[in-house]
């Protein structure tokens, strides 16, 4: 092999190499993980397994640099999409900014399986990961490491992970005071899954979504074929405006809601007067794709609106939108 071919050989394997890497970046495993960390108390991130009764799971954790002296500290739980992981998250959502402005601490748990996901949908399980009790146990567990507060403890997600906080909000409704979910992919099954108690949202969707439809999705209607059925269910996915008006009722918000333009970019819907406060608000960007608003931009998937800040909303929306006390677990009390 002659000098310059060798050359072009070398350049050809690093190239493949490098999108290897990128791919297994944005959709594998956090490598990090083979690597934890014991400590849970040097503010900064830093990443941790445990052991759940699953298995052993992972999470990357923030907590600020200048907590709220000795009080007890808001968690925010943020979930990754279907094939990106923990630090895809938090790179894309650059939530610890926001986070670290209300002295929050946040933790991205890693789903499960290749690309990484979660079990979002109640009428299905995928490889048997049961991702409500690895989340109950991650909550137990942060509250033991760190001065937790109860009572403001949130969830927010992006696509599937957005999903996956609409089923947390179902079913750990004691100890989950409110949500926040971006491009969420609603199946009629995920909605009629109904809290015992009014979780207050706030929810953000682009009109242009490639991935996750606005105007919802038919069963088997165009996908990846990656996602096809056999592989992966592709159920029937509600409507936006429909399936956030659904959530209002169930927190018997009065009606009709309130809606507010802000230029041509944004629409608001508010729902409010709501039982226990748990106001519902809809942020439909115009044009927007399949995106975190005022994040970094996701490639191939549309426009990331400058607009909003869809963490720094959602944050504040959470402070002001605790656990109430009549809600806390009995061991709590």
């Amino acid at each position: 092999m002659s000098d310059r071919r060798r050359v072009l050989f070398i350049l050809l394997l690093l190239c493949i190499l490098c999108l290897a890497g990128m791919l297994y970046w944005g959709i594998g495993p956090t490598l990090t993980c083979a690597f934890p960390s014991n400590d849970t108390s040097n503010p900064g991130r830093s990443v941790h397994t445990i052991e759940t009764s699953g298995g052993q799971r992972c999470f990357l954790l923030y907590i600020p640099e200048t907590p709220e002296a000795n009080q007890p500290l808001p968690l925010i739980i943020n979930l990754h999409g279907l094939s990106s992981n923990p630090h895809g998250q938090q790179f894309f959502s650059n939530l610890n900014s926001a986070a670290g402005n209300s002295s929050a601490v946040v933790v991205y748990p890693q789903g499960t399986g290749f690309p990484q996901r979660w079990n979002a949908d109640p009428s299905f399980s995928r490889g048997g990961a049961d991702d409500v009790g690895f989340i109950r146990e991650l909550i137990d567990h942060l509250t033991t490491q760190l001065k937790i507060d109860r009572q403001r403890i949130f969830v927010s997600g992006f696509s599937n992970g957005g999903a996956m906080t609409l089923r947390l909000a179902c079913e750990l409704s004691d100890q989950i005071a409110a949500i926040s979910t971006v491009s969420a992919p609603v199946s009629s099954a995920l909605l009629a899954c109904q809290p015992e108690r009014s979780v207050a949202l706030i929810a953000f969707h682009g009109t242009r979504d490639p991935i996750v439809p606005y105007v919802g999705r038919e069963r088997d209607e165009w996908v990846l074929p990656f996602f096809r059925q056999g592989h992966m269910p592709t159920p029937t996915l509600t409507a936006t405006e429909l399936w956030v008006d659904q959530w209002a009722a169930y927190n018997l918000c009065s009606l009709p809601p309130s809606q507010q333009s802000q230029g041509d970019a944004i629409e608001r819907v508010h729902y409010s007067e709501c039982s226990q406060d748990a106001e519902v608000i809809l942020y439909t960007v115009v044009d927007g794709g399949h995106t975190w608003p005022g994040g970094r931009p996701i490639p191939f998937v549309g426009m990331t609106s400058r607009d909003l800040s869809a963490s720094e909303l959602m944050v504040t929306f959470f402070m002001e939108h605790p656990l109430p006390s009549a809600s806390h677990t009995e061991d709590e009390e």
